[in-house]
């Protein structure tokens, strides 16, 4: 399938962010990427196996999980001058669900991809194939379904129109990637063959888990997870593997972010800065230590 053909003008690059978000139990950090500074705030949010994105200056949590239970919270975190400034409750998303991927495109459409919850028809709890669509004017609506059931997976959004899904916990054995385009008029997800199949089985130990991701270019995006930094080109198909690292990504939400040709990278225990191009890990602290 041919995914990024040649266009009439060529597509926007990626915005450039302007913060990381780095969420721990009881408090969140903003970091600056321009100032290099990071600010502290206090909150009682769930984190466990919730969906994270970013948008400019604006974060989206979706879902998780507490005490066993799958939660159906949604989460706007808004930053500004360095500083988060509010965290807002925003319509549930139903079904209840934890461990989703989640984008969004221009901080107008969530999107909401797959995880872990109760099947709608036999009440069993299942890897999902849900996707759904959030709108401020709209609220959440019913999406395409994923080809694939997955709970863990990373999405992002390429070229400003597709939304890529990689890995997660599934039932397959090949890496499966799924693109959608939502410039479509009945968007559908579509199943993509990567050449390097077993790319993250290998590396990871266990199987495409808690990644994150995220474009770096109109013709690239950056994985960072279990094992190192790779680079994805869906053009071509190819992946090819830029860092060794030794993270062991957690189940709480984790952020990665492009600016200037640096990846920034943050979860709950460990804060990370990429020079992508040049494949070197240049920064890794704990987050405590930005302070």
């Amino acid at each position: 399938m041919g995914i990024c053909c040649a266009t009439e003008s060529a597509p926007e690059p990626p915005p450039v962010p302007k913060y990381l978000l780095c969420l721990r139990p009881n408090e969140a950090i903003c970091y600056d990427i321009k100032t290099k500074k990071a600010h502290r705030a206090p909150h009682n949010l769930i984190l466990a196996s919730a969906g994270l994105c970013m948008y400019m200056e604006t974060a989206y949590l979706i879902g998780g999980a507490a005490t066993f239970d799958d939660c159906d919270t949604f989460i706007k975190i808004l930053m500004r001058d360095g500083a988060i400034v509010d965290i807002q409750q925003l319509e549930s998303i139903k079904p209840a669900r934890s461990f989703p991927a989640a984008a969004t495109i221009d901080g107008k459409r969530i999107l909401s991809i797959g995880g872990y919850g109760k099947n709608t028809h036999s009440g069993a709890s299942e890897r999902l194939t849900l996707c759904n669509i959030y709108e401020d004017s709209k609220g959440w609506m019913k999406g395409g379904d994923l080809k694939y059931a997955r709970s863990g997976a990373t999405a992002c959004v390429f070229q400003g129109t597709y939304v890529y899904c990689f890995g997660g916990v599934s039932h397959e054995t090949d890496d499966p990637i799924e693109v959608i385009n939502m410039k479509e008029d009945f968007p559908e997800w579509k199943s993509v063959v990567c050449f390097q199949r077993g790319w993250l089985a290998i590396e990871s130990g266990y199987y495409n888990y808690r990644y994150a991701s995220c474009a770096v270019s109109n013709s690239e995006i950056a994985l960072v997870g279990v094992g190192g930094m790779y680079i994805y080109e869906p053009g071509t198909k190819r992946i090819q593997k830029k860092v060794a690292i030794e993270n062991h990504t957690a189940a709480t939400s984790h952020c990665l972010v492009e600016a200037n040709g640096w990846l920034y990278y943050a979860y709950e225990s460990m804060f990370a800065a990429y020079d992508w191009r040049a494949g070197k890990l240049t920064l890794e602290l704990k987050p405590e230590d930005l302070f």
